[in-house]
């Protein structure tokens, strides 16, 4: 019988850093690479077998034959590190018998439909059901992408998840979904958040002042005087930005930019530069940070 000393899911499967890294760490003797396309693709078998370190065997299997060939002789000998390029592969060789006891989160890549669980790992609401199932049966899971990284519970990743009850239909991610549960960001009436889209400087007022709200903020005393009406642009402003611009101006977040006159102008209708949005909000996070009497080193 060997001894699986590592279960890891990385699309890459044995990619350099999985082949020289993981298999150390792993003091692996043999390499299963558990993937129904892999196992039929003899180009891809014979890449693998090139990638591995000198004396660590490659063996691929589709799901269907990791079973038979566990059930047979336990893989036979050694230390294996198994392998797989995703988390419904390794479920549905779960569900087939594999005693899985431990699952590592490698490098799974972001794409359409999945949320951000770490730097390098994202997983669909239908794959955070797949691996919630196996974590509910009793595996131990990790998120652990470079062996020099300390690792990550799965449960420790995931524990916020029923605080979004918010959704758009061009992205799911996480961050966003979150903001939007908090108030801080809105969508658009078609259902859509537009992520690619850029930001206008007046959208940036409301998403400064939500922000605010969302941390419970409530200015008192030292307000600048400034009213909206005093920009020449005033005018420019959308009805529901309003408000937004005078809390902004009155918390002293927003100064105004110079038009090409050399007038200072709110600008609401421009777009938000990256160093505009970062010096406005720096500007509201260090007052709001004040509010509740916690030192910021300028």
């Amino acid at each position: 019988m060997a001894k699986v000393t590592l279960v890891r899911i990385d699309y890459r499967l044995v990619h350099g850093q999985v082949a020289v890294k993981w298999s150390k760490a792993a003091d692996a003797t043999k390499i299963i690479v558990v993937d129904d396309k892999v196992a039929k693709d003899d180009m891809m078998k014979n890449i693998f077998k090139m990638a591995a370190p000198p004396g660590v065997k490659v063996l691929c299997y589709s799901v269907e034959k990791c079973i038979s060939k566990w059930n047979e002789k336990q893989f036979g000998d050694g230390r294996v590190m198994m392998m797989f390029k995703d988390v419904d592969t390794c479920y549905r060789t779960f569900k087939a018998g594999y005693p899985l006891e431990k699952l590592q989160l490698g490098n799974i890549p972001k794409k359409t439909g999945r949320n951000q669980l770490d730097n390098e790992v994202f997983a669909s609401p239908e794959e955070i059901a797949q691996l919630k199932e196996m974590a509910a049966a009793g595996v131990d899971i990790i998120i652990h992408t470079i062996p020099e990284k300390s690792a990550v519970s799965f449960e420790k990743a995931t524990k916020n998840d029923w605080e979004v009850d918010k959704s758009f239909s061009d992205t799911s991610d996480i961050n966003i979904l979150k903001a939007a549960t908090y108030g801080i960001v809105d969508g658009y009436p078609d259902g859509t958040f537009r992520p690619n889209q850029v930001i206008t400087r007046q959208e940036f007022f409301k998403l400064l002042q939500n922000f605010c709200a969302a941390a419970a903020y409530h200015p008192a005393g030292n307000l600048s005087d400034l009213k909206i009406e005093q920009f020449k642009d005033v005018d420019s402003i959308s009805n529901w930005a309003r408000e937004a611009a005078q809390f902004c101006v009155s918390n002293k977040y927003v100064n105004g930019t110079k038009d090409s006159a050399g007038t200072i102008v709110l600008a609401p209708t421009g777009n938000a530069s990256r160093q505009e949005a970062m010096t406005m909000f720096l500007r509201a996070f260090k007052i709001v940070r004040e509010y509740y009497q916690v030192a910021i080193i300028e």
